[in-house]
């Protein structure tokens, strides 16, 4: 049966290891208890001094390990190799200002090893885990999940360093509450009655007596207050975009003896704010615009491409959370299932080693130029590091730097003409013939071109009447009631009234060919050659 020795961390005394007979005890070394060594380099376990124990801490997980790396015997904890600034703390405290994930705030505490890692276990109503992911640190439901708030991508630091504004070492005083973020609203009511007695003398014969005050009545005596608050439960409703119900105003009659005051009569709202974090910077972005991606809503934890402040970046949805705006979200360009190291931003304008031949100065009407023998075009995509290197020419009209897109919608913007190019570093280059029309439209920029074309408003509006060529009267009604017919009008009619114009087909060139058509409760003469209508008569009523 193996012998095995038992190991607790100097930082921490639940980072617990167990490990077979150490190889040095062969060379004299010791495995007495409170014996000290330094670990660097292992496989499995952080770097760092550990203390041999006699037996572990009930409670907690160890870890198994074969020693794989260097160590060293040390006199104790304070020794030079065990002296390290980022010693981790036992427990972390978590204050997370936000309604989702509010039941994760609470007091953490180191739990075990993961990835090399220390990991802290806590929360109140729910069960988290920060933890190291193998890119930086953030805080999961379960080791290895998905990430509810993100450190720095990436990291050098071997504790927790989610954001300051959720974390803090130490326990938390008092322990967290679920978030309700208008809980603190409170209002102030200052009434001031400060009416100032006046002092009547009584009049008298003599000057002797003294002026006697005349009792003045408290106006603020019987006074009092009556506030009330009316909740309003907002109902979703399945539109994309919500419509908004006008509130029924109520006319407040005061009586002559009292003053009503209507605070508000609206619903409040607590703003907060997205938090987006750049990939492979420290910058953060925050925004107050929907983070909405082809008609759906994108979840914290999803990294996109998009265009911020006029600016491409590459972007994670990290937390919502209330602070001030520092940027506008303009649009998502492209959003991701994986994380930063999947979202690739345009890449710099490359720089030809050869010499760029030289080309004509542009002119009002674009000549076809002369290129020498192996001139190749080269063009570089608004959202990948992918480059197409053409032979034939492209648009005559397209200028360097201009920004024209491919058949399938993509960007790319035209760097120049060289002679023998080579792809700089970090560019994945394909040889082909994308741009060949003699013009095509151009863009200024990525951002003009990754801009989705407006949808156009359109220029028809649709009616479904009933259609006859023949009518009864004097009884107003269409022939056998008329049968059914779609026709069309201007986008701006809103009612069919004398005079409007109507077609038959949604591009307004066909006027209407039936004699009479019925509509609500009115019948309308149809001029056949014109497409004008006249109110006949209503129906069931008498023809004019």
């Amino acid at each position: 049966m193996a012998d095995f020795t038992y190991f607790e961390g100097c930082c921490s005394e639940v980072l617990q290891l167990v490990v077979d007979t150490p190889p040095w005890v062969g060379s004299g070394g010791s495995t007495t208890v409170g014996s000290i060594y330094s670990f660097s380099g292992d496989s499995t376990v952080p770097d760092g001094c550990y203390t041999i124990v006699s037996s572990l801490t009930p409670g907690y997980s160890p870890t198994f390990f074969t020693v794989t790396g260097v160590y060293s015997l040390q006199s104790d904890c304070t020794d030079e190799p065990c002296l390290i600034d980022d010693c981790c703390p036992n427990t972390i405290c978590l204050n997370i200002q936000n309604t989702t994930y509010s039941g994760y705030s609470g007091n953490y505490y180191i739990s075990g090893i993961y990835n090399l890692y220390p990991y802290w276990t806590g929360g109140t109503s729910d069960i988290g885990y920060i933890q190291y992911n193998g890119i930086n640190w953030c805080l999961s439901d379960v080791l290895g999940g998905t990430c509810y708030f993100f450190g720095p991508n990436p990291t050098t630091s071997i504790c927790p360093d989610l954001d300051e504004t959720i974390m803090y070492n130490g326990g938390c005083t008092p322990t967290p509450t679920p978030y309700d973020p208008c809980g603190t609203i409170d209002f102030d009511v200052l009434l001031e009655c400060d009416i100032s007695p006046t002092l009547t003398p009584t009049p008298t014969a003599t000057a002797t007596p003294t002026p006697t005050p005349t009792p003045t009545i408290d106006l603020c005596l019987d006074f009092g207050a009556s506030i009330s608050i009316d909740v309003t439960t907002l109902t979703p409703t399945p539109t994309p975009t919500p419509t908004l119900t006008p509130c029924n105003v109520v006319d407040v009659v005061p009586s002559a003896d009292s003053v009503t005051y209507i605070i508000d009569t609206g619903n409040f709202i607590c703003t907060r704010t997205k938090e987006l974090s750049e990939c492979g910077t420290f910058n953060k972005y925050y925004v107050t615009e929907p983070i909405e991606f082809n008609g759906s809503g994108l979840t914290t934890g999803t990294t996109f491409l998009a265009v911020i402040s006029d600016q491409i970046k590459c972007v994670t949805y990290t937390q919502d959370i209330f602070s001030s705006t520092n940027s506008v979200l303009e649009l998502i360009v492209t959003a991701y299932t994986g994380d930063c190291t999947v979202c690739v931003t345009p890449t710099p304008t490359p720089t030809a080693t050869p010499t760029p031949t030289p080309t004509a100065t542009p002119t009002p009407t674009p000549t076809p130029t002369a290129y020498p023998m192996g001139t190749q075009f080269i063009f570089t995509s608004c959202t990948s590091n992918s480059m197409i290197l053409q032979t034939l020419t492209p648009p005559l009209n397209l200028c360097e730097t201009n920004v024209i897109k491919d058949d399938s919608g993509n960007c790319w913007v035209y760097v120049t003409s060289v002679v023998g190019y080579y792809p700089t570093t970090g560019f994945i280059a394909s040889n082909q013939d994308v741009f060949t029309a003699t013009t095509a439209t151009t863009y200024a920029d990525c951002i003009e071109c990754l801009t989705p074309t407006p949808t156009p408003t359109s220029v028809y509006k649709e009616w479904n009447v009933k259609g006859e060529y023949t009518m009864s009267c004097p009884i107003c009604e269409l022939t056998n009631f008329g049968s059914p017919l779609v026709m069309y009008t201007s986008s701006s009619v809103q009612k069919l009234e004398d005079g409007v114009y109507v077609y038959k087909d949604s591009s307004l060139t066909k006027p209407l060919t039936v004699d009479f058509i019925k509509y609500g409760d009115y019948v309308y003469q149809v001029n056949d050659t014109t497409g004008v209508i006249t109110q006949k008569c209503k129906v069931n009523g008498f023809c004019k």
